[in-house]
């Protein structure tokens, strides 16, 4: 697994259990950035529990870290968007 891999997690930290919504929403987070056209927000990690999807990872603009929380912030299911994205220029 890799360390992204490991961090995207569906499970209530409460009850320790997934719930259904929180893994179909999930799968459409995963998708939205695995797919996107910006590369790298494919390696970008997040987590969902009711409806609150919480970005993390670094990105390489605030441009970037804005796009990744209006992609997400799109998908249906999603109540809240907590973008913890870290911008950090690679030429800086």
């Amino acid at each position: 697994m890799t360390p992204t891999e490991l961090t995207n997690s569906v499970v209530n930290e409460t009850t320790g259990r997934r719930s259904t919504e929180d893994a179909a929403l999930s799968e459409r987070v995963d998708r939205m950035l695995r797919e996107s056209h910006y590369r790298p927000l494919r390696q970008v990690a997040w987590t969902c529990e009711a409806g609150r999807v919480t970005l993390r990872g670094v990105v390489p603009s605030f441009h970037l870290k804005q796009v990744a929380q209006s992609l997400i912030g799109r998908l249906p299911g999603v109540a809240e968007v907590d973008n913890r994205l870290q911008v950090v220029d690679q030429f800086g």
